[in-house]
């Protein structure tokens, strides 16, 4: 369960004020003195609501200041400052025509490491952050072991690791592509090095640390794949670091199928599954940071690929830098929308990834259908015109498509109910159609060669 906690709640004396804007006033802005605190320290703020003739300002009483922690899990935590107050306008008075800021003024005390966000009347009039004060260095003491999983075995240390500790650095990343050799694709997140360790023989190192913060540590071994640790440090830790032996693979393997329905399927015969054979199978792991002076190949991202047989089935071996590590496999063929799947693998595992691909109908140059026919056949041809199963009650509508992309309308967005249900219309109107195409509220089915052409 889910606890939002009450920081703080104070009650102060009313303090309005006076003051002459700055050239590049905005309102409404806070004023924070400290500019930058620290955890721990006082907070004195001064809440700039407008601007108005001096003299004539708005007056402030019963001033309560309410934190909240937010409910949101992340770090650094976020802080919700409720302002609620009576404010007294004066009536009837002379006002000089110098203009000059109001507002009032509070204290937060004790403010404790985050991101706090002013909120008056359910807007956020401001926000400012509070850095963690660092009392002294950090003492950051860790072991480097492998990882005997699947072995049911304690883990052993590894000697002469070598430990990198790094900071994030922010930078953007202008991969090579053959379109576009100059776009901006995404921002990355390196890491620089700062200090580095070499492990004894258990195993064992220690960085001391200046500042607090977020950190990560990368741990590389002979004979075993690296891996990396992120950290948010505020005090003294211990960390474990494991890393996987370099011929470390899990294996990956499955069928991919499509529907099929039987063509001039008078008899109501259902669909079936049918193998796609000669698909493509592309295993991919998260995109990795890289550096800013990366070199255009440093950029490519690892892919590993493996391709049907005439039954549809594949296997690909698949190496691991850690286990439970995630992929994504996605299964293409041209005719056919591609599938995507997400996972993840561990050392010796074998993972079963099926794909049912949607067949793709090219109707016209403008349109495209997608076959997503269920497995038992929702439409067929009768003398009397179309009998239609619904599986659950709807509003559906009925076309039938030429090849070159016209169609008549046999239904019309029709609530019907489950079960059978009949549309009458000729059949020899529907000489020449290719196509059936069912339309529902959760998508479009496409019924493939139960109409004669």
């Amino acid at each position: 369960m889910v606890k939002r906690s009450i920081a703080m709640l104070l009650v102060l004396i009313s303090i309005s004020f006076s003051k002459l804007p700055s050239p590049d006033a905005h309102y409404p802005r806070l004023v924070l003195n400290p500019q930058t605190p620290d955890a721990g320290q006082a907070v004195e703020i001064s809440y700039v609501k407008g601007l108005h003739n001096n003299g004539c300002i708005p007056s402030y009483s019963t001033i309560v200041v309410q934190v909240e922690q937010s409910v949101l899990a992340i770090y650094p935590p976020i802080y919700n400052v409720y302002l609620t107050y009576d404010e007294t306008w004066p009536q009837q008075q002379m006002c000089t025509q110098v203009m000059a800021e109001y507002g009032f003024d509070f204290t937060l005390r004790n403010v404790k490491h985050g991101t706090y966000n002013v909120i008056d009347e359910n807007d956020v009039v401001g926000s400012f952050r509070v850095r963690q004060k660092s009392s002294g260095p950090i003492s950051l003491r860790g072991k480097v072991v492998d990882d005997p999983f699947p072995m049911k075995r304690m883990p052993q240390p590894i000697g002469d690791a070598k430990v990198y500790l790094q900071k994030e650095n922010y930078a953007i990343i202008q991969p090579y592509t053959t379109q576009q050799p100059n776009a901006t694709d995404a921002v990355y997140l390196p890491y620089l090095t700062i200090d580095s360790a070499t492990t004894n023989d258990n195993g064992d190192f220690a960085f001391e640390i200046d500042n607090a913060g977020s950190y990560r540590l990368l741990g590389r071994a002979e004979k075993f794949k690296p891996n990396t640790l992120s950290l948010n440090l505020l005090q003294d830790t211990s960390v474990t670091i494991k890393l996987l032996a370099s011929n470390a693979f899990a294996t990956i393997d499955g069928r991919v199928t499509t529907m099929q329905c039987p063509q001039n399927n008078r008899m109501g015969m259902p669909c079936h599954l049918k193998p796609v054979a000669q698909c493509t199978v592309h295993v991919t792991p998260p995109l990795k940071a890289v550096p800013l002076q990366a070199q255009r190949g440093d950029l490519l991202q690892v892919s590993y690929r493996a391709v049907t047989d005439a039954d549809g089935y594949y296997s690909l071996d698949v190496p691991l830098s850690h286990n439970e590590q995630v992929f994504q496999a996605t299964a293409r063929k041209s005719g056919y929308s591609p599938e995507t799947e997400s996972f993840s693998l561990s050392n010796g595992y074998t993972k079963t990834v099926d794909f049912n691909l949607d067949k793709v109908y090219a109707v016209s140059a403008k349109s495209r259908f997608i076959d997503h026919t269920p497995a038992m056949q929702p439409v067929r041809i009768t003398n009397n015109g179309v009998d239609l199963r619904v599986a659950r009650e709807g509003r559906i509508s009925l076309h039938a498509y030429r090849a070159d992309g016209s169609h008549i309308l046999l239904l019309n967005s029709r609530h019907l109910q489950k079960g059978l249900h009949n549309i009458a219309f000729d059949k020899k109107h529907l000489n020449g159609f290719a196509v059936l195409v069912l339309e529902t509220k959760t998508g479009t089915v496409t019924c493939d060669g139960v109409i004669l052409k």
